[in-house]
Order: structure tokens, then C-alpha cells, then sequence
């Protein structure tokens, strides 16, 4: 038998190799074992902390641009980038988005074209908004999976913590700029991905608010750097406070 990763729950670390030894059967340690665990990081940031994995996810123009300048149209990145990003979805258990998402464009945040298993529910859709002015004629409040929307005017950290209370063991930020700029200030983001399209946007709005986000520069770690088509997606961990421990 060979494994990759120490299960990260310590109420059964070690359990397994143990039975099996007892039976008489040989174990490899570690095959793979970066792989495993990357695999493994929601899980385990949930089961040590009770605090879901958070992704903040955006699409980019090279300047670090979210929109085009106004008559250009909607779409920074290519349908391949999109596409790719719809995988993010598939292994999320909730995606969340700012009132001013929901507003500007209307998002349906669901999981479509991709395969989807049989067990696996949408997502859940969280709204942040800090003036409660949500517009309720949306999609997400009308169409048919209506009961998966979640509206929140609580500090991020308050409203991870109700959403692993809900079983949330990953989320996925697909804000614009204030939403991305407020999580990466309350310091609740485990990792970025990228979609850098090959433009100068010039005059759109900025990936990060600076008027929300005002601190620290926060540092990245790259994991992968590839082609989608041809926007260049980026992803890296964020580097946590010194002392603390990996995940």
C-alpha cells in the first residue's frame, strides 16, 4: 500500500499505517507527496482551524485593470480563461462577490459548461454588501437554485466562520476590487489566481481598491505560471505571518 499525505485530522493521523502494520502489510510513505497535500490544503486549513480555504480569483489586464475603458465590452480574458476559471467553481463550496458585482453585472455564479457530478450541489453564493443595498431582482435571488444565496453585511471573518458552520470548507472570491482589496486586508486569503490578458486596459477599474486596501504589500509565493489561450493565469500562496504554521 502506498500513500501520499499524513491525513491532516490528528483524531485519525496514523491510524491507518498502524492497522495496516498490524495485518502484516508493507506501507510507502510520501509518494507524491506535495502533489497530496496541495490537494489536501482546504481540508486541512478547515479541520485544524474551522476556517474555510479562501481563493481570490480575477480576471486582469496587464496594467491590473478588471474592466475595459466604457464601449469596449465586458470581457478582460478569453473564453479558454473563462473556461479554466469554471473549474475553480466545480471545486469551490462557495463563491462570493460584492453587492457592486451583483449589481453591475448580474452574475448567475453557477457551475455550467463542465461536467458535474452527480453529488456535487451549486455552489453557494454569498453577497457581501455594506449598505444592504442589494438588488433582489438578480439571478441569483430568482432563478433555481435561489436557495443558494447567502447575503452577508459581517466582517470576513465573521462570515467564514458562519459559512464552515454550513459545512464551507473552500471559497472562491470572485469580487471586483473592493471585495479583493478587503479580503487581502483582513488577511483571510490562503491563495490567488490570475487571469493576466495580453492588453492595457488603460483607464478600468483597479483589481485592488486602494482606498479599502491601504496596507502592508502582501507577498506571494508562485506555485505555476501557464498559457490559457492567450491570457497568462497565475498561480501563488500568500505568505503567512512568520510563526505560523503551513497548512
Amino acid at each position: 500500500v502506498v500513500w501520499g499525505a499524513v491525513d491532516p485530522n490528528p483524531a485519525h493521523q496514523g491510524r491507518a499505517e498502524e492497522l495496516l502494520a498490524s495485518a502484516g502489510i508493507s506501507v510507502t510513505r510520501g509518494v507524491c507527496q506535495k502533489e497530496c497535500e496541495a490537494v489536501l490544503r482546504p481540508f486541512s486549513k478547515y479541520i485544524r482551524t474551522g476556517i474555510p480555504w479562501v481563493t481570490a480569483k480575477s480576471g486582469i489586464s496587464l496594467d491590473g485593470r478588471i474592466t475595459r475603458p466604457a464601449g469596449e465590452g465586458r470581457w478582460i480574458t478569453s473564453p479558454e480563461a473563462r473556461q479554466d476559471a469554471m473549474a475553480l467553481r466545480l471545486h469551490s463550496d462557495a463563491i462570493l462577490v460584492g453587492a457592486g458585482t451583483v449589481r453591475a453585472d448580474n452574475p448567475s455564479l453557477t457551475l455550467r459548461g463542465i461536467t458535474v457530478p452527480d453529488w456535487k450541489p451549486q455552489p453557494w453564493r454569498v453577497v457581501l454588501t455594506r449598505r444592504g443595498d442589494v438588488p433582489f431582482s438578480a439571478k441569483i435571488f430568482t432563478d433555481a437554485h435561489h436557495d443558494r444565496t447567502l447575503v452577508f453585511s459581517s466582517p470576513l471573518p465573521e462570515l467564514l466562520q458562519d459559512l464552515a458552520g454550513r459545512g464551507v470548507m473552500s471559497v472562491l472570491i470572485e469580487g471586483g476590487g473592493e471585495v479583493l482589496a478587503s479580503a487581502f486586508a483582513a488577511g483571510v486569503v490562503d491563495d490567488v489566481v490570475f487571469y493576466m490578458a495580453p492588453l492595457i486596459s488603460g483607464s478600468g477599474l483597479p483589481v485592488i481598491n486602494s482606498t479599502v486596501f491601504s496596507g502592508n504589500s502582501v507577498e506571494l509565493d508562485f506555485q505555476e505560471t501557464r498559457l490559457i489561450g492567450p491570457d497568462l493565469r497565475i498561480h501563488a500562496l500568500v505568505r503567512k505571518g512568520q510563526g505560523e504554521a503551513p497548512l
